[in-house]
């Protein structure tokens, strides 16, 4: 792939896409799909869509920062769910170590999405956030 690069033999590629691919076009493409939630709105019972709320209550998930949940996504993908802590509390250095904990926890795997972007607090620069999940991502592969 274009622009692939290696760590520790391991070949990284990081190609921006405005969206998850639906299942019926990346099931062989995409192993897990990271997705980002806030722990204030887990308590208020709203979970994504692309996951099993009943399982993270099971798994006494709560979406405390830096935590995640491996979990089977209603698409045949792995979800891993990435605890943000409370939406008001979320600065850019919180997307790093969530993106690093998805590419650590999906470190057997050899194709992730990461789906952070969707719901980032208007207050914090996009660009910023960006390059930290794409600085977590790196780091969390290092091996």
């Amino acid at each position: 792939m274009p622009g692939a690069r290696s760590v520790h033999g391991m070949s990284i590629a990081i190609r921006p896409i405005p969206a998850v691919p639906p299942p019926s076009e990346a099931i062989d493409v995409v192993d897990v799909v990271g997705v980002g939630v806030f722990s204030d709105r887990l308590a208020a019972g709203d979970f994504p869509p692309e996951v099993d709320g009943g399982f993270l209550s099971v798994q006494g998930f709560t979406g405390e920062a830096g935590s995640s949940c491996a979990l089977p996504g209603r698409d045949g993908r792995v979800a891993m769910v990435l605890g943000l802590g409370p939406r008001d509390d979320v600065g850019v250095p919180t997307y790093r170590r969530a993106a690093a904990a998805l590419a650590w926890g999906a470190r057997r795997r050899s194709h992730l999405a990461v789906d952070l972007l969707g719901e980032v607090p208007e207050r914090l620069p996009r660009a910023a956030v960006v390059q930290a999940i794409v600085e977590g991502v790196l780091l969390g592969s290092y091996r």
